[in-house]
């Protein structure tokens, strides 16, 4: 279980480092919160000049989304630009932007606003 976890998490991680250093983007949007902490780590200790921004898609922001260096973090509601802050982000570096949904979700959105509206 444990090991398997690891080396299943290494092949991730190198893989991922890999494709950053061929591809070498122009900046990494994240909407998953571990990768975030890998860039900031490498950003940090290695000299790494990629920027990254990352997109909550949580409601709230728990302690793994938070990572330095972030150049800007996009958050669902103001409680979790409130929670960032708290944490020491600067609130300029943080837009309630709400959470990112698949275009086709917006059927599914007007059909239940549609129902509310018959009651």
């Amino acid at each position: 279980g444990n090991a398997l976890q690891r080396r299943i998490t290494q092949s991730f991680l190198l893989n991922f480092l890999q494709l950053v250093c061929e591809m070498k983007p122009d900046i990494l949007v994240h909407t998953h919160f571990l990768a975030p902490e890998l860039v900031a780590s490498l950003r940090r200790r290695h000299g790494l000049k990629v920027p990254q921004v990352t997109v909550v898609t949580d409601m709230d922001v728990h302690a793994w989304w938070f990572q330095q260096p972030t150049d800007q973090y996009f958050v669902p509601r103001e409680v979790a630009k409130f929670q960032l802050a708290a944490d020491g982000v600067p609130e300029s570096d943080i837009t309630v932007s709400g959470i990112p949904i698949m275009p086709q979700f917006q059927d599914t959105l007007k059909a239940v606003q549609n129902l509310s509206k018959r009651e």
